[in-house]
């Protein structure tokens, strides 16, 4: 039994051993694949970063690595492209940075940035020097650690942007080039701009610009800046052959000479002026027509330029040739404006150009003024705001009429009290299509005023004739009558049977010599009793006659004395029938409530203000005006006012206003009325004024 117990103990103990010992084995398999899956796994991250550590190596952008001591780690072979560096040449460096940027007044410039960008930028544009000694613009930007966060390196990516900054730099060029045209004032104003513009892309130290008469052969040199030959050359011929400029014309193409070449080309008196080190023109040329050269070169450096410099000088020819021509243009364009403006502004009548839809193109200074406004305000705006509305046919309709038949068309129109006689005539360009059309517009106002007047004076003139005639007719016929009536009156003991038809006689009678007087005053009969006399004693007699009196109390009168008004020389009995005339056809025309202003003055006349009255001479006057608000006239009945037995009253009473014109007129003065309907009417009658 103990043997038994002592075996199953050590069987127990077995169990557990075998047991402990399967686990272990388990478990040490278990070991055994987490360290061969781990060994698997470093190999592939192994691969990871030789495959990253390669494609780094030969990414198309620069990547570089310093150390704390700024050592380079890492250069990729892009670096060793852009910089024409090795690996080897930058890791072996003892101041690798230093090869990169070998002026220290930048390297300490970047130092100072440095400091205000901090750890962290991106593209820091720095300009580098490369192993041939040439230099080019990086932009670089800082990265995180590519490989693992325990690097602790300084890890940047460059991108070599030179190409793109000179191509920039072109495109600024050019703009401003372009841009000179419309900010400069003249052709030397554009050539020195253009210089400055260059100036940033290559050296333009010497530079000039020639440009080539194609008709007479000759090569100018508007625009010279040389160092050494101070003055520009004389114009020459563009065919000869020792001139550089000369054979880029006549190639057409860039022309390039370095020192050798152009050392030889002297030594064959082949050279105009100083000899420079280096040389470069390039011909402007404008739809395969050279139009000169432009040129720069250097007395210093042999190696001032390079190719990429005929490049740069190619690419902005065209620019600069087209910013000429424009500029030549336009010059020559305001030359012709100036003459063309000269021209129309010495026209005396209004002159407008247009073009075919009526678009203002120019004016002159009449044709301004006409409207009140500067011409500039009306350059682009429809010609047809300068014509009134109503006109027919329409301005609109006047120019499409023109356009489609190409004949000049020709029109009145009135504005603003102006008769303007209006002449359109068409422009046409190589084709025969109207482009512009010429507008002519003359103020014939006074012209037709005066036509006016003298028609009015000839009617009134042949009327007067007319009327003399009639009253020397009705004197002889009045004096039988009258004559014959003294002898009835005589050879008739008793009257009284015959006095009441005697009496009828005898007053048509004195009414018919009232109208022959008329008639005679009217027709410049000869002035009676002629002597110096007071216009104001006149008028304050026939104010205070009986008659007057008499008015209606609703009328009032105004009146104003002129102080020391000057004498006239006239027949009292004429011009108070003058005056009484004037003043009953106011009472008339005033119905109901009104007044009648009387006023007299003394005015000097200028010439100016007695067109249509050539028989009046300026100078000083006695004036009387007799203004009421009564119901005035049209302009019609103002027109006829001085016609013989013309009247706005239902029955006439004679010649009226006519009798009064013609006694005026006989006595050198002058007769004027203003009036409106519904206005009243305003007479104005001047006497020359005697010492």
């Amino acid at each position: 039994m103990t043997d038994q117990n002592a075996y199953s103990k050590l069987k127990r103990k077995y169990e557990k051993l075998e047991k402990n010992f399967q686990a272990s084995q388990r478990l040490v398999e278990k070991k055994t694949a987490l360290l061969v899956q781990a060994e698997n796994l470093l190999k592939r991250e192994s691969n990871k970063c030789k495959t990253l550590k390669r494609t780094l190596e030969n990414i198309p952008v620069m990547l570089n690595a310093l150390d704390k001591n700024n050592r380079i780690v890492f250069w990729n072979r892009e670096c060793e492209k852009v910089t024409g560096y090795s690996v080897d040449e930058m890791k072996l460096a003892v101041d690798p940075l230093g090869k990169l940027y070998p002026n220290p007044r930048y390297r300490s410039a970047l130092g100072t940035e440095w400091m205000k960008r901090g750890s962290h930028f991106s593209d820091w544009e720095m300009d580098i020097t490369c192993k041939d000694g040439t230099q080019r613009t990086v932009a670089w930007s800082n990265i995180s650690q590519p490989f693992s966060a325990s690097d602790d390196n300084s890890w940047v990516i460059g991108i070599d942007i030179t190409q793109r900054k000179h191509a920039q730099a072109i495109n600024r060029a050019l703009f401003h080039i372009a841009d000179a045209v419309n900010t400069t004032f003249n052709l030397d104003e554009l050539y020195a701009s253009i210089r400055i513009s260059l100036s940033h892309i290559i050296d333009t130290t010497n530079f000039y610009i020639a440009l080539y008469d194609k008709e007479n052969n000759i090569l100018v040199f508007p625009y010279y800046i040389d160092q050494v030959d101070q003055s520009a050359p004389e114009p020459l011929m563009a065919t000869s052959s020792d001139s550089l400029t000369s054979d880029v014309i006549l190639s057409k193409k860039p022309l390039f000479l370095n020192k050798e070449a152009l050392v030889k080309r002297a030594e064959m008196n082949r050279l105009i002026g100083a000899v420079p080190q280096i040389w470069l023109g390039a011909p402007l040329i404008i739809r395969n027509e050279v139009i000169g050269v432009m040129a720069v070169q250097s007395y210093s450096n042999p190696y001032c330029y390079t190719k990429r410099d005929i490049d740069i000088l190619t690419a902005v020819s065209n620019q600069v040739a087209l910013a000429i021509k424009r500029k030549r243009d336009e010059e020559a364009l305001k030359k012709s404006e100036t003459r063309t403006r000269a021209f129309i502004d010495g026209i005396t009548e209004a002159a407008i150009l247009c073009n075919a839809q009526g678009k203002i193109l120019m004016l002159n200074k009449v044709a301004a003024e006409r409207s009140v406004k500067k011409a500039d305000e009306f350059i682009g705006t429809d010609v047809f705001r300068l014509f009134p509305l109503g006109i027919t046919p329409s301005p609109r309709a006047l120019i499409n009429r023109l356009i489609q038949t190409g004949k000049p068309v020709h029109f009145e129109s009135q504005h603003r009290g102006s008769v303007h006689d209006n002449t359109w005539s068409p422009l046409f360009d190589d084709q025969n299509r109207v482009v512009q059309i010429a507008m002519i517009s003359i103020d014939v106002t006074e012209k037709r005023r005066n036509e006016s007047e003298r028609l009015k004076v000839q009617k009134l003139k042949a009327i007067s004739t007319l009327a003399g005639g009639i009253a020397h007719q009705f004197n002889n016929a009045l004096f039988g009558i009258t004559g014959n009536l003294e002898l009835i009156q005589m050879s008739t003991a008793d009257t009284s049977l015959v006095e009441k038809y005697l009496t009828a006689i005898a007053g048509s009678a004195e009414r018919m010599r009232q109208l022959t007087a008329q008639l005679l005053a009217y027709a410049q009969g000869g002035k009676y009793r002629v002597k110096p006399l007071s216009l104001n004693q006149l008028i304050f007699n026939i104010l205070n006659d009986a008659f007057y009196k008499g008015i209606d109390p609703n009328i009032r009168i105004k009146t104003h004395f002129a102080v020391n008004l000057p004498l006239v020389e006239t027949d009292a009995i004429q011009m108070q029938m003058v005056f009484a005339g004037v003043i009953s056809n106011a009472l008339e025309a005033i119905d109901g409530e009104g007044y009648i202003q009387v006023q007299t003055a003394d005015k000097f006349i200028e010439q100016s203000q007695l067109k249509g009255n050539d028989s009046v001479k300026p100078g000083k006057y006695a004036c009387l005006t007799v203004k009421d608000n009564g119901s005035g006239m049209d302009e019609e009945a103002v027109a006829r006012i001085f016609e013989p037995f013309f009247t706005t009253k239902f029955q006439g009473r004679g010649l009226g206003m006519a009798a009064a014109y013609g006694i005026v007129k006989n006595h050198n003065g002058f007769i004027s009325v203003n009036s409106e309907s519904g206005k009243g009417t305003c007479v104005t009658i001047g006497l020359p004024a005697i010492e």
